[in-house]
């Protein structure tokens, strides 16, 4: 395996690695808007869309729109997995 593939799951698992982005991508076992993630984990706009971007820059999520609200979702299938694993 070369090391740029190395330095890319590094990276994912740092995003993982902070608190509120665990909880954001177990949140996102459904798909959902800003303003559900934002009441579920009882945290502001600001915070949410500040982890969520640093997420999809990992390619841990994804979005689409919906009219005007944004839907996000997890990516990557191994990442749902990795989670339902650690939740055990």
């Amino acid at each position: 395996m070369q090391n740029t593939h190395h330095e890319k799951y590094c990276q994912i698992f740092k995003a993982l690695s902070h608190v509120l982005r665990l909880q954001i991508v177990i949140v996102l076992d459904n798909e959902r808007c800003v303003t559900d993630v934002m009441k579920i984990l009882s945290i502001t706009q600001p915070v949410t869309s500040h982890h969520l971007c640093i997420l999809k820059k990992r390619g841990i999520v994804n979005y689409r729109k919906e009219g005007k609200r944004i839907i996000y979702f997890v990516n990557n299938k191994c990442i749902k997995e990795i989670i339902s694993i650690v939740m055990k």
